[in-house]
Order: structure tokens, then C-alpha cells, then sequence
């Protein structure tokens, strides 16, 4: 047993070195690639934009899951030219889209804490939006972490100063912080991205679920925030989010996450056909 043990630790230890190391060849070769969840609106099922998630297929250990090597890129010091390569991948077809006669939507991006506060995103966003001819508004910033971005004054002023830019800021999993909660009106955000949480909570029978997702929603409907609704996995969740005024939705039921391809024919369409 102790054997197998010692085996496992160092096979784990081993990949995660493989990961390390792989990092900055991926971004170098032909090894990343998006993928795009669309964005629908709730009322009218049309297209209103597209989460970026970021993809990589390892020469030796296959496909690796964004949950185990974005870790790893935080903890090596990697997030930075990590997201860079995601916002300039983003901006590279959002330009080749436009040049091919489409109107996408906004791409949104997600951007730990981490990269917000130390790298230079600001600079990034600049270089990548100025090299591909693109307004700032095409690109929006979803930051993750969001349990610490509400008591936090700093915090705050870096999101301001993303708003200052251009590009649309949203907040993810929100909900899951009652930080936030508490300062949603100080937060100078587009969007809230409602935590699935709450989305899987609209099947059960629980009425106080119900009636706190209603009453977030109608806050940052007063505070003239866009509300978004994650993991929407039916019919039913559809139907109830509609009724409280979500103003977009995004999950498997809508569509699962599209390669170029798949997202270029969405674009001729510009909707969902359920």
C-alpha cells in the first residue's frame, strides 16, 4: 500500500510539473484553443454574446481541464500571459468574424483577481483591441473570486478603471458572497453573473430560494445592472427566470460551449431555435 501511495504522489507531482512547464510552449504552439458559451436573451432567445472558456489539448497528457492547469498557472506566476493569450485569441476572432461579414456580439473573459491586481491588464487590453481594430466594448471582463471584490476599496477602483477603458465588466458566480451582496451598489459593474446555485435551486420547492433570486434580481434591475443566468439546464428554469425579468441566460439546454465553427453558423442565425 505504501508503495502504491508513494507512486501516486509522485505521478501527481509529475504531471503538475508537466502542466508547469507546458504552460508556456501551449501559448507559443498550436496547443490552445476557445471554445464559446453563447449568451441568449431571456425574452427573445437572440444572441447577445459568448463566454471565451479556454481549452488545451497537451501533446503527452491529452486534454487537460482549465479546472486543473489554471491553478497551476495562478500559483507559477503564469495567469497573466495565460488571460493575455485568451484576450488576444478573442480579439483575433472577433476581428476575423467582422471580416468576414458577421456582427458578433461581445466576448467576454474571464480574469482572476490575481491578474487583475498585479498584471498589466489595462496595457493588454489596449495592445490586443488596438492591433485588431476593435471598439473596447466588443470584449467584456468577467472577474472571478467575486467573494472578495465587495470590501475591498481597491478592488473597486480597478474596475472602475476597466469601465473608465471601455469594456463591459461583470461580476461571475455572484451570490456566493455575501460581501457583494452587500456592496452591489458600490460595484461599478455592467453584469452580474447569477451563481447556478441559485438556477438549480428554481426546480425544488423551497419558496425563500425563489424569492431571493426575485429580489436580486430586481435590485440590480434598480441599480441598472444586466442580470445573467447561469447553468440553465431546462425548460422550466427558462420559463421562471423570463417571469422574474432575467435579462440573459447561458447553459446546456440553450447550447453547449461551440468551437469557431459552431459559433460562426449560431452568427448566421443570431439566435437560439430551441
Amino acid at each position: 500500500m505504501s508503495a502504491g501511495k508513494g507512486y501516486d504522489g509522485r505521478h501527481g507531482a509529475s504531471r503538475a510539473g508537466m502542466i508547469e512547464a507546458g504552460l508556456a510552449r501551449a501559448m507559443q504552439l498550436d496547443e490552445l484553443h476557445l471554445m464559446f458559451q453563447p449568451k441568449f436573451g431571456t425574452a427573445l432567445g437572440e444572441l447577445t454574446g459568448a463566454e471565451c472558456l479556454l481549452r488545451w489539448r497537451h501533446p503527452r497528457l491529452g486534454n487537460i481541464p482549465p479546472d486543473e492547469f489554471i491553478p497551476v498557472a495562478e500559483a507559477g506566476g503564469q495567469i497573466a500571459p495565460l488571460t493575455g493569450w485568451v484576450i488576444h485569441a478573442a480579439c483575433r476572432q472577433l476581428a476575423a468574424w467582422r471580416q468576414a461579414g458577421f456582427s458578433p456580439p461581445p466576448l467576454a473573459v474571464n480574469i482572476s483577481l490575481s491578474h487583475l491586481s498585479e498584471g498589466d491588464l489595462a496595457g493588454c487590453l489596449h495592445e490586443a483591441l488596438a492591433r485588431h481594430g476593435l471598439a473596447a466594448a466588443s470584449l467584456m471582463l468577467e472577474v472571478t473570486e467575486s467573494t472578495r471584490i465587495g470590501a475591498s476599496t481597491h478592488m473597486k477602483g480597478l474596475l472602475g478603471h476597466l469601465r473608465a477603458i471601455g469594456v463591459g465588466v461583470a461580476i461571475d458566480d455572484f451570490g456566493t458572497g455575501y460581501s457583494n451582496l452587500l456592496h452591489l451598489h458600490e460595484l461599478d459593474v455592467d453584469q452580474i453573473k447569477i451563481d447556478r446555485v441559485f438556477i438549480s435551486a428554481l426546480e425544488s420547492e423551497d419558496t425563500r430560494a425563489h424569492r431571493l433570486l426575485l429580489a436580486l434580481i430586481r435590485l440590480a434591475k434598480r441599480l441598472r445592472i444586466q442580470v445573467v443566468a447561469e447553468g440553465v439546464e431546462n425548460a422550466r428554469q427558462l420559463r421562471a427566470l423570463a417571469l422574474m425579468g432575467c435579462d440573459q441566460v447561458q447553459g446546456y439546454y440553450l447550447s453547449r460551449p461551440l468551437s469557431v465553427a459552431g459559433f460562426t453558423e449560431l452568427l448566421a442565425r443570431q439566435r437560439w431555435l430551441g
